[in-house]
């Protein structure tokens, strides 16, 4: 007796010519939110449009039929690249294979397929391919409301169980977790395409794309960059160098990292301080290096061109953000020349320059690695001299070293004092002004002299009484 389960899927199959899959295709959405993008290399393309021609077998497609605001549609759950191939060479942007089988194969049938555009080929050799040859397509039907969340969860699972044994890398994977805040966060800020929701189909831009991952020196076609904030992410829920690897990535994209929870709400996700400190980080990094010297022809960063450098960048320059230190955009200059001098010192790694060597055998992305990374980095950055002040730990004065500025300044604050002097007439007292310049020790405050966003100390020398008017009116900004 079969079983019967809720919500069953329901298949029908059909031979389609290849001409039925042709380029464009307004019915298709060949890239739904979780699939990947089109990976295959030409030679690959080539092989299977030679699969075609000499009858191999070739795996079917699988579709999902929906339907769209009354219209129906083709999901492509399984064989975007398939498909992309054939409707890449029905458009003419690539040649047949001019291999020895399909020499054979013309030899025989007194045909002219190798090496040749679709568009080279006679009437007879074009149909012979457009109509001729065909390619299996299993239709998926029952889950064709895509907003519905269960549909999209089980077109989801069906995507996720056919790509067993396929090569798909962890991002791939990753990538295909729709339901995850990690996931669309990282998608919507990172990745080069995007999906219209409203509309129902693929974009080929991304308006909501972070610049900096335009200066990225790598491409985005394994999904690199999306990589690369999920590791952002990692450091700044460690609050510093952190666990970077693969695993680490997926725990993240599964809301096992932190707090996160899988079933949050896109705007509370966002609304993190750990995002906004993402956020915050890519403004930093694109202002620093949108003019680097050291540019492509095309705008990229020269130095941008392997991940481990970028990550142990972003922990030294996060340190400087939001540590306690003087940061400002007039320092941008000197970040800028550090990183292209220390980038020319890994690259050319001169004779017994200890520090490159460590850098460089530390490019793994486990905790150790990622730490040794960020300090030897940190100290040659230190060691460069750069202009920017270290702040005093200390924020707030101590009890003894208020009760000392307390007594040193006999309790009165200083702004106090000029005005209630200022209102002295010609003939009065002095003291009259003191009196009335004094606080109580219930109701002042203990304030530097030469400000702490400034380098100033927090010390008896650097300390003076004020009044929390005269205090609170110097911090309004």
């Amino acid at each position: 007796m079969a079983l019967q389960h809720e919500n069953a899927l329901i298949q029908q199959q059909k031979n389609w010519q290849l001409r039925q899959f042709g380029n464009p295709r307004k019915d298709f959405i060949k890239r739904p939110p979780y699939q990947r993008k089109s990976v295959w290399k030409r030679k690959k393309q080539k092989s299977l449009m030679e699969s075609f021609l000499l009858d191999l077998y070739v795996p079917p497609v699988v579709l999902r039929s929906i339907t769209h605001d009354t219209v129906q549609k083709y999901e492509v759950v399984d064989g975007q690249q398939r498909i992309t191939a054939i409707q890449e060479y029905l458009n003419n942007e690539y040649k047949l294979a001019d291999s020895q089988r399909i020499r054979e194969l013309d030899e025989r049938h007194d045909r002219n397929f190798a090496g040749n555009y679709y568009e080279d080929l006679s009437e007879d050799d074009q149909a012979v391919i457009s109509d001729d040859c065909t390619l299996t397509v299993d239709i998926l039907q029952g889950i064709n409301d895509p907003k519905n969340p269960e549909h999209q969860r089980l077109a989801t699972q069906v995507f996720w169980r056919l790509q067993q044994g396929e090569s798909l890398n962890t991002l791939e994977e990753n990538h295909s977790k729709i339901t995850s805040p990690v996931r669309n966060y990282i998608v919507e800020r990172a990745d080069d395409i995007s999906f219209d929701y409203e509309d129902y189909r693929s974009l080929d831009n991304n308006e909501n794309r972070h610049p900096f991952f335009g200066l990225l020196n790598y491409g985005n076609n394994r999904l690199k960059h999306l990589g690369l904030l999920a590791r952002f992410l990692l450091i700044e829920i460690a609050d510093g160098p952190a666990y970077v690897t693969g695993t680490r990535v997926t725990q993240l994209f599964d809301c096992e990292k932190g707090s996160l929870n899988p079933k949050e709400d896109q705007t509370a996700f966002r609304n993190r301080k750990i995002v906004k400190r993402a956020d915050e980080m890519l403004d930093l990094l694109y202002d620093i290096f949108k003019d680097a010297e050291m540019m492509t022809s095309d705008g990229k960063v020269v130095y941008f061109e392997n991940e481990y450098f970028i990550i142990t960048l972003y922990t030294l320059i996060r340190e400087l953000q939001f540590g306690n230190y003087r940061f400002t955009s007039s320092h941008y200059d000197e970040i800028r020349q550090f990183v292209r001098e220390f980038y020319n010192r890994v690259e050319n790694e001169p004779s017994g320059d200890g520090a490159v060597l460590r850098f460089k055998s530390n490019s793994q992305q486990s905790d150790d690695p990622v730490a040794a990374r960020h300090w030897i980095m940190m100290n040659e950055f230190w060691e460069y001299d750069p202009g920017i002040i270290e702040l005093d730990n200390q924020r707030l004065f101590s009890h003894a070293q208020r009760v000392a500025i307390f007594l040193r300044d006999d309790r009165i604050c200083g702004q106090c004092l000029e005005e209630e002097l200022e209102a002295l007439g010609p003939n009065d007292d002095k003291a009259k002004a003191k009196k009335r310049a004094r606080v109580d020790w219930s109701d002042w405050d203990a304030d530097h002299i030469v400000m702490h966003a400034e380098g100033g100390e927090t010390s008896i020398e650097n300390g003076q009484v004020r009044c929390p008017a005269h205090n609170r009116s110097d911090n309004i900004i």
